[in-house]
């Protein structure tokens, strides 16, 4: 398994042009490995989800620690997301690098997860020290 990348940005708005920040990610996998997500019906399992901190409890963070916590408003990675890519927009670099930490972290439990359904109906042998 292969995670790409991509990021970018362009600049929006007609008054006061602004920059946004977007990042593309996408995961090479195989056909066997298509094979089991089918197989399993793995497709909609959320690997990754994360709410929007609100209300007074976001007030008390910094504003690095604010921008950081917005980066994760309503993100949801999902395995079909994965492997059909996804875009995400963010409205500065800090939000963006947080996006995808998450989806690198996400990308780790999508390949446990893939181990795991490769082993079924086998047998697997870990050496131990």
């Amino acid at each position: 398994m292969r995670l790409r990348l991509r990021r970018s940005q362009r600049m929006s708005g007609l008054m006061s042009k602004t920059a946004v920040f977007s990042l593309e990610a996408r995961v090479d996998i195989s056909d066997e490995e298509i094979a089991h997500i089918k197989k399993y019906k793995m497709g909609q399992e959320v690997l990754y989800a994360k709410e929007r901190i609100a209300g007074s409890s976001e007030a008390k963070l910094s504003s690095i620690a604010r921008n950081l916590a917005s980066a994760a408003t309503a993100l949801t990675v999902r395995i079909d997301d994965l492997v059909r890519g996804t875009k995400v927009e963010c409205k500065d670099i800090l939000e963006m690098m947080a996006v995808e930490e998450q989806i690198v972290s996400a990308c780790q439990t999508f390949k446990s997860i893939l181990a795991s359904m490769a082993h079924f109906d086998g047998e697997e042998v870990i050496e131990l020290s």
